[in-house]
């Protein structure tokens, strides 16, 4: 994905490629969710933008955290520890981000872990998107 390839390589390369390929599946999962609500708010390169400023990317990067932590094969956060870490996440995001519309993308992104299935972010030479939503 070539937007997670610039969150890598340009922009912030502290977050790594998984942290990375989260960011964008989720982002682009947001898309046609959020923007029923408002089409021009939340485009896809808004939404983007709003997760990705500065000032929101150790969040968004604590939610990709979130997603690997929830769905290590190695050890996978039950959903108690799953509703506890999102509750933590939730508070910080409450306090430390003004801006309302980058607040409920933030929180979005977790409510989207909470809907997705499974994940094939761990498995070898994958090439697309490391998850799948459960689909009401």
């Amino acid at each position: 994905d070539p937007f997670a390839t610039d969150l890598t390589l340009e922009r912030y390369p502290w977050l790594g490629t998984r942290r990375a390929e989260i960011v964008a599946a989720l982002g682009s999962l947001m898309h046609p969710i959020m923007t029923k609500r408002d089409s021009v708010t939340y485009s896809k390169a808004n939404i983007f933008s709003y997760i990705t400023h500065e000032r929101c990317i150790a969040h968004t990067a604590a939610i990709a955290e979130l997603f690997m932590d929830r769905f290590d094969p190695e050890a996978p956060l039950s959903d108690e520890a799953l509703e506890e870490k999102a509750a933590r996440l939730r508070a910080e995001i409450e306090r430390g981000v003004e801006d309302m519309t980058a607040s409920i993308l933030l929180n979005k992104m977790i409510d989207i872990i909470f809907h997705t299935k499974k994940t094939n972010l761990f498995m070898k030479n994958r090439c697309v998107y490391p998850l799948r939503p459960r689909i009401a």
